[in-house]
């Protein structure tokens, strides 16, 4: 892995937070390359439909040509009885999420990951016991 300052004290304070909440070495990675990722990967959704639009507007026309690439999409998806059923909802625009879904599947692994603390390296269900220090 490749660190700047700013990666790598963004990453150590991460890194702190859930050392804090229990974690331990390679656990304390995992949990915080899950939430990472999970952002990140929500934020390409966005920046992939303004990179689009973007291209499409250096083609001339991008609202025409956008707007004729979702109707051959919804075309598509028409012939498929669940997707169909979301045509016409937030779900269906490009590079978008029904409301609130970023809130809702970061609160939902943010609620898992206490469930992780002491678990073994492997991800098996056996716990690591750990000793009083009294």
């Amino acid at each position: 892995m490749l660190f700047g300052p700013g990666k790598a004290r963004h990453y150590d304070y991460n890194l702190s937070i859930y050392e804090a909440a229990g974690f331990r070495g390679e656990q304390a990675d995992r949990a915080q390359a899950s939430v990472f990722t999970f952002v990140l990967g929500n934020a390409l959704g966005p920046v992939a439909a303004a990179s689009l639009t973007k291209k499409l507007s250096r083609q001339g026309h991008a609202e025409e040509l956008m707007r004729g690439a979702m109707e051959e999409a919804r075309g598509t998806t028409a012939h498929y009885p669940r997707l169909r059923d979301r045509l016409g909802t937030e779900a269906a625009e490009y590079g978008m999420a029904p409301h609130e879904t970023f809130e809702f599947g970061l609160q939902t692994l943010l609620d898992g990951l206490p469930a992780q603390v002491g678990r073994a390296p492997d991800g098996s269900g056996s716990r690591v016991i750990r000793r009083s220090k009294t």
